[in-house]
This record gives C-alpha cells, sequence and structure tokens, in this order.
C-alpha cells in the first residue's frame, strides 16, 4: 500500500537525525560501562565500535526492509512488516536480559537512564506533524490514542527530583510500569490501525507510513529504543534495591 502523501524533506530529514542520535546514545553509554577500573581511560573504544557495528547493521537492515514490496503489503495477518517490529522488540528484550544489559543497567547512573525516555516528547511532536501532513492516523498522536508523551513529561520531572535525591525507587518503578503500559498502548494502537485483515480501528490514512523510510525508523529505532531503556530501569532498580538492603544489613 503506498503512502497516502508525499513527506516533506524535514519531517524525514527530522526521523533520520532522531534515529541517529539514539544510536550514538547507545554507542556512547556502551562504551562508558566497558570502561576497565583503573585503566585510566573513561571509554572503551572496542566495545564503543562493536555497538557501533550493531547500530549500523540495525538501522542497514531496517532501510532494506523498507526497500522491499513485501513491507508494504497488508492482505496477511499478521502483515510481513509487522512480524519484522515484533521480531527486534524480541532481540531487544533478549538484549535488555543479556550480560550487555545488566552492564547497561549497573554501569548507567539511573538518572541518565529514566533522563533517556525524555527523547519521547519530541518523537510524540514529530508523529503528530506527520499526522497533520497527513501521514500518519491522528489516533497514532496525542490528539487520540497515543499518551506516551506523559512518560517523556514525567521521565523529566524525575531528574530534577532525582537530582535532588528525593525521590523513592517506588515512584521510579511506578513510572516505569506506567511508561510501559503507554508503550504497549501506542503499539496496540498502530497494529490494530494497520489495513490488515484484522483491523480494527479504521483511521484515514491507514497506518502504513511506518513501512517506508525513513519512517521505519520510528517502530525499529525509537520504540525499541524506549523499551530497552524501561527494561534497563527495571534492572537497574533491582540492583539498587539490593545494595539498599545490604547497607541497611551492614548498620
Amino acid at each position: 500500500m503506498p503512502l497516502p502523501v508525499i513527506p516533506s524533506a524535514v519531517l524525514q530529514t527530522e526521523f533520520v537525525l532522531l534515529a541517529l542520535l539514539l544510536g550514538v546514545w547507545w554507542v556512547l553509554v556502551t562504551g562508558k560501562v566497558y570502561v576497565v577500573p583503573d585503566s585510566g581511560t573513561r571509554w572503551n573504544m572496542p566495545k564503543a565500535m562493536i555497538g557501533l557495528g550493531v547500530i549500523l547493521l540495525w538501522l542497514g537492515f531496517l532501510f532494506g526492509v523498507s526497500q522491499q514490496v513485501w513491507s508494504h503489503e497488508f492482505i496477511s495477518f499478521p502483515p510481513p512488516a509487522l512480524r519484522v517490529f515484533l521480531t527486534l522488540m524480541v532481540v531487544t528484550t533478549v538484549i535488555a536480559f543479556s550480560p550487555i544489559g545488566r552492564k547497561l543497567a549497573e554501569g548507567l547512573p539511573l538518572i541518565w537512564l529514566v533522563g533517556f525516555q525524555a527523547f519521547r516528547l519530541p518523537t510524540e511532536l514529530m508523529i503528530y506533524q506527520a499526522a497533520e501532513a497527513g501521514l500518519a492516523p491522528m489516533e497514532m498522536t496525542f490528539h487520540g490514542r497515543n499518551f506516551d508523551i506523559v512518560s517523556a513529561i514525567l521521565a523529566l520531572l524525575l531528574v530534577v527530583l532525582l537530582r535532588r535525591g528525593v525521590v523513592s525507587s517506588k515512584l521510579i518503578l511506578g513510572w516505569n510500569i506506567l511508561g510501559m503500559v503507554l508503550l504497549l498502548n501506542v503499539i496496540v494502537t498502530a497494529i490494530m490501525s494497520m489495513p490488515h485483515p484484522m483491523q480494527v480501528l479504521h483511521t484515514n490514512p491507514p497506518n502504513v507510513w511506518v513501512t517506508y523510510f525513513p519512517f521505519i525508523l520510528l517502530p525499529g529505532v525509537a520504540v525499541c529504543s524506549a523499551l530497552l531503556g524501561h527494561l534497563l530501569v527495571f534492572r537497574a532498580l533491582t540492583t539498587y534495591q539490593l545494595t539498599q538492603r545490604a547497607k541497611t544489613v551492614e548498620r
């Protein structure tokens, strides 16, 4: 199914920049958490380069998928593009619970992991731009069924509280659960508004734009990054709570 309108160069550039910035973030934090203690360096270049290679392969894979005719077909359920997106989410979950995920969760400051989710604020504004242009269904925005912007705003508020040291792990856990629920809501809304045989939300236009480059980077990079970030917060909170209990025992 073709795009309903021709997207502007500005909008396309925004989505490319978003994906690149997210990719740079993951490369930088990978290099940071793998620094060898007492090595005199603040960055592990080999690990960062491995991270860069993974990011480039991920982006290249998404670009390749977007160029295939089958990725824009919706005659079956789940449609091919959706299978790709769901597979990437499974891979993301595996990464989060792998040794790499543990290293990221334990090596990054909690305030970084929370503040990272603020990237969803500009992302939601970009989705709204796409809807205003007639490219995306309005149901995918904060004027419809997408309340993901709340996660980003609350993340910024939590960063302020974390800097002041006046926030509990329970509050962060509550925010993280809310963020996961809102993310799941976006995913379900996107699936329901795709023009496949099981379509529930008959939107105008239908949700086909995310199968085209660069908009495929929205589910393929932004959603997966948000998912990975939330899962890392869960792991980080577990480590934090165990540390606090150990301190209590020592006292």
